[in-house]
């Protein structure tokens, strides 16, 4: 990203948007270029130092590519504009509530993002996305008018990226690459754990920690005598979770900003975990053979009670994949199985005591990706439609011309 300038009012200053967040007008970049799409997940982020140490600090901002400005609420409204140049008028009170839902789509020989408002029913086609994009995320706490992205990469880890949806013609800014990838509430921050292999049976485990606004580089764990390998991650507003082996068991982890591991849960390892803190946990596997005591999936929070069993009857919750976390980690939608009865599943994921049974919303697996509401809608992808729960009921929303068929992931945005 590179400084910008207004001719028409003298604001300058950094900003993913090409409009003036003051006046409107086209901004001036003196040296603007456009990064490679195609490459733009591929290459490492090299902290040049020791982020704790404080050199190199502006460089490490600098090769994240990560210091995002806000951009202007009136950009946003572009969303839905079919000509850039005219801005549309505020939305509704009813538009507002209904939100928008971010596909990726076919778009004729190349995958491109689409932004379908719920309350209009119209719809607009954003930028083009790298391949194997597999999942969005809101970072509208850090950056308006965008969402991360998280790419699959050729060697097998995941890169991460900012991508403005207000713009035809915008590019993803490259944020880094880990081997596990777990993003904060609202896409504050981005946490990457890489395992790195070395001599002596000790894996050493890193987790980077990015600030999505400010750019600002620091570990969530990097301490030489832990020993890996990191086998699941999940972020909240102020601690990492991990699951790695101790011995002959696995446990949870958490660590702060001091970056030293503690243990939360034992023998148990997490499936996947609520920015605010409730976790889906399964046994873990003990290498001395022994049993767990644990049959099927829990339910725990951060140090509040638990963990609760969840299932029907003596049939335990199974969980293939979960789809999606509602923003306030009270539901969970996932694909998997309670005895004879497979599909997908919506469960409350509140503090509370007994057993939780999940409930059935479709008797179907094929299913590519989930997205919550604010008012509790799930928005569910499946090859060739888009399928909503609401209220006990399912519907399907119409895809927008020139949208061949959905092939990726979809978010639910404000």
């Amino acid at each position: 990203m590179n400084d910008a300038v207004c001719f028409r009012c003298d604001w300058q200053g950094r900003r993913l948007g090409r409009t003036c967040p003051n006046c409107g007008a086209a901004l001036f970049r003196p040296a603007d270029r456009g990064p490679d799409r195609a490459g733009a997940l591929d290459e490492d982020v090299p902290p040049t130092g020791d982020p704790r140490d404080g050199r190199g600090g502006s460089r490490v901002a600098l090769a994240v590519v990560v210091v995002l400005a806000l951009v202007a609420v009136t950009a946003f409204e572009l969303l839905l504009d079919d000509d850039p140049d005219r801005a549309l008028r505020p939305s509704s009170e009813e538009g507002a509530a209904g939100g928008r839902l971010v596909i990726v789509a076919d778009t004729g020989g190349d995958d491109s993002i689409w932004v379908l408002d719920l309350a209009s029913g119209g719809s607009q086609r954003g930028p083009q996305v790298p391949s194997r994009v597999v999942e969005l995320v809101d970072v509208s706490a850090a950056e308006l008018g965008a969402i991360g992205i998280e790419r699959r990469l050729p060697d097998g880890r995941t890169g991460v990226a900012v991508l403005p949806v207000v713009e035809r013609d915008g590019a993803p800014e490259r944020v880094g690459r880990g081997d596990l990838v777990a993003w904060g509430p609202e896409g504050r921050s981005v946490v990457f754990a890489t395992n790195r292999a070395r001599s002596g049976g000790c894996p050493r485990v890193r987790i980077r920690l990015v600030a999505i606004r400010t750019g600002e580089v620091g570990w969530a764990l990097d301490d030489p005598g832990f020993c890996g390998p990191v086998v699941s991650i999940s972020r909240s507003s102020a601690a990492t979770y991990f699951t790695a082996p101790s011995g002959d068991r696995t446990g949870v982890y958490l660590t702060g900003s001091v970056g030293v591991p503690h243990l939360m849960f034992d023998d148990v390892a997490v499936v996947s975990a609520s920015p605010p803190g409730a976790f889906l946990l399964a046994p873990s596997r003990r290498t001395d053979g022994a049993a767990t005591g644990v049959d099927g999936t829990l339910l725990g929070w951060q140090g509040v009670g638990g963990p609760l069993t969840i299932g029907r009857g003596d049939d335990p919750l199974i969980v293939e994949r979960v789809l999606a976390w509602s923003s306030d980690g009270a539901e969970v939608a996932l694909v998997g199985s309670v005895g004879e009865t497979a599909g997908v599943f919506r469960l409350d994921a509140g503090s509370g005591t007994g057993v939780r049974e999940p409930e059935l919303v479709l008797g179907s697996a094929d299913v590519l990706d989930a997205s919550f509401g604010v008012d509790g809608s799930l928005f569910l992808s499946l090859p060739g439609e888009i399928v909503v729960q609401r209220d006990g009921s399912i519907s399907r929303l119409q895809l927008p011309d020139g949208a061949r068929d959905v092939t990726g992931p979809i978010l639910w945005i404000p």
